[in-house]
């Protein structure tokens, strides 16, 4: 069943302002990453993937430095690829050393450190929430905490990738991270 935000999608209006000659292309390209993490949630890849990579057009068009991070957070996120979501976090990586807007930094790093567990990337996964904590060790806020969170799956994956075999490492994971038993048991400690 169709909710009202779906009859009344919000793209199709963005696209007639840009037939008028307003140019929305930042509002375009958030619209965009919005859309392709639905479709990417809803299990449709092949949408989200392409809405992501509009959006990063979009934003090379308009300015990288406002959503470009978050924009390819969403694409190496929706691409099953290994060499296109590389790609797309490095180039995010890029962005946000050059100095992108602050919420950047909060929204890429959410989305790479689920690439890279979904990748299996432990490193990754390491670097991204290192990068996170190092972001908002001034401020500390929510995201500073789920940093600790990935930390605790981080350490925990590496103990488990050490005790268990390969096909028992996801299943094991998995469980205990939709339990919240692995942060809830290792947070206090790091």
């Amino acid at each position: 069943m169709r909710n009202q935000y779906q009859q009344q999608p919000l793209l199709p209006v963005i696209r007639a302002w840009r037939l008028d000659g307003l140019r929305p292309g930042r509002f375009e390209t958030e619209a965009l990453v919005f859309r392709a993490e639905l479709h990417r949630i809803a299990g449709r890849r092949a949408e989200a993937v392409a809405n992501a990579e509009e959006a990063v057009k979009i934003s090379r068009e308009t300015g990288p430095a406002f959503l470009g991070p978050f924009a390819l957070g969403a694409l190496a996120l929706a691409s099953e690829d290994p060499t296109a979501r590389q790609a797309a976090l490095a180039e995010g990586e890029a962005l946000l050393e050059a100095g992108a807007v602050s919420h950047n930094h909060l929204l890429f790093r959410r989305d790479a450190i689920d690439a890279y567990l979904g990748a299996g990337d432990w490193e990754g996964v390491e670097r991204s929430a290192a990068g996170l904590a190092q972001y908002t060790r001034r401020s500390p806020c929510r995201s500073a905490i789920f940093t600790v969170r990935v930390r605790a799956l981080w350490h925990h994956a590496a103990a488990v990738s050490r005790t268990q075999l390969p096909s028992q490492q996801s299943s094991s994971i998995s469980a205990k991270r939709a339990s919240g038993s692995v942060c809830r048991s290792r947070c206090l400690k790091l």
